[in-house]
């Protein structure tokens, strides 16, 4: 359709996609997931992952052999 209109590309001018990833709640849910992701990223890796909880006042935790984000 949007090349019918003779366009290459279209832009919506609102934002309508929720991004799960973006939100707290998800990394809680499934913390383990978003530290393999950060362990595979070596410049940033699970300590950069740490600092980013901390900045929004949070923090990873490790009991028992799983992963917790708690709230500082």
């Amino acid at each position: 359709m949007i090349q019918q209109m003779g366009y290459w590309v279209a832009w919506n001018d609102k934002y309508t996609v929720v991004n799960v990833g973006h939100m707290i709640e998800e990394w809680q849910r499934n913390p383990t997931y978003y530290v393999e992701d950060y362990e595979g990223k070596p410049a940033v890796g699970v300590d950069g992952l740490r600092r980013r909880l901390r900045a929004k006042g949070y923090d990873l935790i490790e009991e028992n052999g799983r992963h917790k984000i708690a709230k500082l």
